[in-house]
């Protein structure tokens, strides 16, 4: 396989996938070559592993104004709600938030990929 193809089949997983480890790509795609050769394919084609964002949780007066909203706004027509803007996903923690080891985002430069 050559160097142009293989970068291109690396490239093509990262962006389906931008949460993936250089080690899963490996394993993936069934490659011969090391994980730093991919890490170093991807920085190539401006792929850089960087951090992602992290969003602060929402706190108890966030919750209770979604819920005031929800509630008063509980009997609009299906086409109304099609006028909202959703900026935003959040999830709620029930328990405990339980984290693995920290993860990488492959992604370009000027973009972001929320933790959640």
């Amino acid at each position: 396989m050559t160097a142009v193809l293989l970068t291109l089949r690396i490239a093509k997983l990262v962006k389906a996938q931008p949460m993936i480890s250089s080690k899963r790509i490996k394993e993936d795609l069934q490659l011969t070559v090391s994980t730093g050769t991919i890490r170093r394919r991807l920085g190539e084609i401006n792929l850089p592993a960087r951090s992602p964002r992290k969003v602060p949780l929402l706190n108890k007066r966030h919750v209770q104004k979604r819920l005031e909203f929800a509630k008063k706004h509980i009997e609009w027509p299906e086409n109304k709600w099609r006028n909202i803007l959703w900026t935003a996903r959040f999830f709620f923690f029930l328990g405990p938030r339980v984290t693995d080891s920290t993860s990488d985002v492959l992604q370009t430069q000027n973009t972001s990929h929320s933790t959640q």
